[in-house]
């Protein structure tokens, strides 16, 4: 049985130059163009997110999800780019600040969270407090507000060993910092 050679990164570029206008329309982020991308994606290993909207120049963002081994995927995929007017090809999500983050129907914020750092070689472990540290949603939530301060590609590069725990009543008073500080411990 014969496999199917993985697409070139240019095939998906064609594609979406072809299609540029429905994606360009894209108001809400459910037409039916969204799934068509992600589909076109898939061979790839990578996901995307891209701005909505009456924007001069959209953002099409090209990610790992947070998944290391990644990385050349995305790097090829967003080097392989041309040039399209109204779009800026982004790779890996960039830090925008920290902030509200959302996710299946509940909330997370920046000032909830803290966290303690320490130097491992390269990188900098992580011990970050918040209530309900064993939360499935609040961890995942954690990663996107580090993707938000960090940045995607900074928090797999730059980040080691993650463990959470359960916030202490007085976190200034046990030496924590709030994660809005992280990308100053970061460097």
């Amino acid at each position: 049985m014969f496999r199917k050679a993985a697409p070139e990164p240019k095939e998906f570029w064609d594609w979406f130059v072809a299609n540029e206008p429905r994606i360009h329309a894209v108001a809400t982020g459910r037409e039916s163009v969204i799934q068509e991308i992600g589909k076109h994606l898939a061979p790839f290993d990578v996901v995307f997110e891209m701005s909505i909207g009456d924007h001069a120049e959209r953002e099409f963002i090209v990610s790992t999800d947070g998944i290391k081994e990644r990385i050349p995927k995305v790097q090829d995929l967003v080097n392989a780019a041309p040039s399209i007017p109204g779009w800026k090809v982004i790779a890996f999500r960039p830090p925008k600040g920290g902030g509200l983050i959302q996710f299946q129907g509940r909330s997370l914020e920046e000032m909830d969270i803290w966290f303690s750092a320490k130097r491992a070689g390269e990188k900098t472990d992580l011990v970050l407090y918040l209530a309900n540290p064993n939360d499935r949603a609040n961890m995942g939530m954690t990663f996107l507000i580090l993707d938000s301060l960090l940045g995607e590609y900074g928090v797999m590069t730059r980040v080691g060993a993650i463990d959470w725990r359960p916030l202490p009543p007085d976190p200034v008073r046990d030496g924590l910092r709030p994660i809005k500080d992280l990308p100053e411990a970061i460097t």
